[in-house]
């Protein structure tokens, strides 16, 4: 085992050059406290203020913006409601907000049951049945931790237990979906994933997989496997069933992506499956659907997926992105659905940032002189400002 000198600051030895090279198991140290204070959604994104209220701009067709009207692009306004929230999670046309008493409410689309609800939502919207105000998902489960994306929105309970609701087509609850809606089987009440496994922390990819992780870092992965993204011992279809990530690796951090996963080591090493964001791996030289170590130097302190790229904060707070760049979500030029970068590029403009969270084409990080940012797409609001990409970090009004 590689030893780090005396006087090692407990940082260096989660974050740098302690974690032994390739070997799963060395220097881990525990699970990361993921920040849920932001929500990135596929063109929508929201936020909490000082006094915990969520406040959300960008794509409103479907009310998931949580205002009285369903704009189609707007700036950052406040959730309805006078809810206080402790996380936010927001998916393709939905967001969820979790209380201090560890209730969950939804708005936006409920085409799909993404709300919870129980019953099909009242409102009518662009895409069907909506809430544009936040509505109580139904089932008295108390959560500690919530995690959304697509059309589907997961929580943990403090025994560690998983619950899922939302549509299912491809398995993605983990469970048993007893109800139908227009895009395949779903479920409009929370599901308990199946397996008895106890889990610290959930990923949900906004194409159809869930990923977890234990307390000792293990990773479980059920939902669509056609391109690998659950990383296990082969390609098929989907899996309602939690099934271990092939390698034996003990990960801190879980990230679900498009057709792909990716998850950090305890001394920040980035492993990544499935397709999208190493298309090295398409050259044969490995299997794709099996965890394969990013091709850089660089140790990340936090990783965030996209639908088509990947983004990591280094433990000095700068940002570098890889993968597709097809809005601008990587940080730099040219843009396209046709670059694509297999190695980390460093996103422009010279901030440092303190946290990330990205969803779709879009990448947004709090700086650590004040204030929150946001590039990649923004046709649609989702950057807060303008309706224009980027790839240089811009800030988000009022934040």
């Amino acid at each position: 085992m590689r030893r780090c000198p005396p006087g090692t600051t407990l940082l260096l030895l989660t974050m740098l050059a302690c974690d032994g090279g390739t070997s799963p198991g060395n220097s881990f140290a525990g699970l990361d406290s993921v920040a849920t204070n932001i929500a990135v959604g596929d063109a929508h994104s929201c936020r909490l203020d000082a006094s915990s209220n969520a406040i959300c701009w960008g794509r409103g067709t479907d009310g998931q913006l949580g205002g009285d009207s369903t704009p189609l692009m707007a700036g950052p306004a406040t959730v309805s409601g006078g809810h206080q929230f402790t996380a936010l999670v927001a998916g393709r046309f939905h967001t969820c907000g979790l209380t201090p008493q560890g209730a969950v409410w939804c708005w936006g689309l409920d085409q799909n049951a993404q709300l919870g609800a129980g019953a099909p939502a009242g409102g009518s919207c662009t895409g069907g049945p909506c809430a544009t105000a936040p509505v109580a998902v139904t089932g008295n489960l108390s959560l500690t931790s919530i995690a959304g994306s697509g059309q589907e929105t997961c929580g943990l309970t403090a025994d560690g237990s998983a619950w899922c609701w939302g549509l299912s087509e491809f398995g993605q609850l983990g469970g048993p979906a007893g109800d139908t809606c227009p895009d395949g089987p779903c479920s409009r009440s929370p599901v308990a994933v199946t397996g008895g496994h106890q889990f610290a922390q959930l990923s949900v990819s906004s194409s159809g997989h869930v990923c977890g992780l234990t307390d000792q870092g293990e990773a479980w992965c059920w939902g669509l496997n056609h391109q690998g993204q659950l990383g296990v011992d082969s390609v098929f279809d989907y899996i309602e069933t939690p099934l271990a990530v092939r390698g034996g690796h003990h990960f801190r951090r879980i990230s679900a992506g498009g057709k792909h996963t990716c998850a950090l080591t305890g001394g920040g090493t980035a492993w990544c499956w499935g397709l999208d964001v190493l298309p090295l791996l398409n050259s044969g030289d490995f299997t794709y659907y099996h965890p394969n170590k990013v091709p850089t130097a660089l140790r990340f302190a936090t990783i965030e997926s996209g639908q088509v790229s990947e983004c990591g904060l280094t433990a000095q707070g700068a940002a570098y992105c890889w993968g597709t760049n097809s809005a601008g979500e990587v940080g730099t030029t040219p843009i396209g659905s046709t670059f694509r970068f297999d190695t980390p590029i460093a996103v422009g403009g010279g901030l440092s940032f303190v946290e990330l969270w990205g969803e779709s084409q879009t990448y947004c990080a709090t700086s650590s002189a004040g204030g929150l940012y946001c590039w990649g797409s923004g046709t649609r609001g989702e950057l807060g400002s303008g309706a224009t990409n980027s790839i240089v970090p811009v800030r988000v009004p009022g934040s």
